[in-house]
């Protein structure tokens, strides 16, 4: 008997996507799989649209986010991890396409080598059409330079998206998405997952099409630069404090911070960032350099000078 794949896909008010995201799963060579579709409470017809192809293949799951649980895709995906029987877990998100072969080529490799799990390519097309390549993350996929490891990932020397995983179900009994963070689940998750496991294999293939949209979650953070910055102020802090209690190494960590002090060279944080930031530098770098950042963020905020020094003690972190 093949191995079962749990593909884990949320959707909230997607129904002009779901039939063709649903058909291109449908069409995979692999066919040994189970969908777990979880709607976030979709105001559309979605879940008209997702029954009536549940009818036809019983191999297409369907739940609804209970309105009790907090509402977003992460907690969707979890409610997911949780349903799947699989062996291994696919990842997908509600508006995107899945090549023919990706469920194919992937199993292969996890059941050919000693890993945890596969990671291969998203490229991405203008829609409607799914033949205009308008993005192949070319400075995105570094594995040629760097290798799979935790401090590799934390500190974005290499990067992938959600999609491009496939893993083994046992890595996620205790792991889950984080429900606080409203964007950058996949980089909380995989920081997290780094940490258990490194064994991890790259397939060199664009195996999944991202649909680029006015309503993607990508498009609308890129039109809102406030929000953006307010979402990855949280995904660095919590991330920060999740693998802090885990142990996690120091690279890492520092680099966490960093990337929270970047965010605001023009700005000032708020009283609850700020001393966080703080309170972490002095726990990773020590009294003088926390105490410096924390000198030249308020001289930058009260007087209107010292943005150049503050930025030259972010940069050295």
């Amino acid at each position: 008997m093949p191995s079962l794949v749990s593909i884990i896909i949320p959707t909230y008010n997607r129904a002009s996507f779901l039939k063709e995201t649903i058909t291109s799963i449908q069409q995979q060579t692999y066919t040994h799989w189970e969908c777990i579709i979880v709607d976030d409470g979709s105001t559309d017809n979605s879940m008209a649209v997702l029954k009536k192809i549940q009818v036809g293949d019983s191999r297409i799951l369907v739940f609804e986010r209970e309105k009790h649980q907090k509402k977003g895709g992460n907690t969707c995906r979890n409610i997911g991890i949780e349903k799947a029987q699989g062996v291994y877990l696919q990842f997908f998100d509600s508006d995107d396409l899945m090549q023919p072969t990706m469920l194919e080529e992937k199993v292969k490799i996890l059941e050919a080598n000693p890993c945890d799990y596969v990671i291969s390519k998203t490229e991405s097309f203008q829609h409607p059409d799914s033949t205009h390549i308008i993005d192949r993350q070319d400075a995105y996929y570094t594995f040629d330079h760097y290798a799979i490891t935790h401090t590799h990932y934390v500190t974005q020397k290499i990067n992938w998206l959600t999609p491009d995983f496939m893993g083994k179900s046992s890595l996620f009994k205790e792991l889950r998405f984080h429900t606080a963070l409203p964007s950058g689940q996949e980089y909380n998750l995989f920081s997290k997952l780094t940490l258990k496991s490194q064994k991890g294999i790259v397939l060199d293939r664009y195996t999944t099409l991202r649909r680029m949209h006015e309503d993607s979650i990508r498009g609308v953070l890129t039109k809102d630069t406030k929000r953006l910055q307010h979402d990855r102020a949280i995904l660095y802090k919590e991330t920060y404090k999740e693998l802090q209690k885990a142990n996690a190494p120091k690279e890492g960590l520092s680099f966490l911070i960093k990337k929270m002090g970047m965010l605001y060279l023009k700005d000032t944080p708020s009283r609850a960032h700020l001393f966080f930031i703080f309170k972490e530098l002095l726990k990773i770098k020590g009294w003088v350099i926390a105490s410096t950042y924390v000198m030249y963020q308020l001289s930058a905020t009260i007087a209107g000078k010292g943005y150049s020094l503050k930025k030259k003690v972010v940069q050295s972190l």
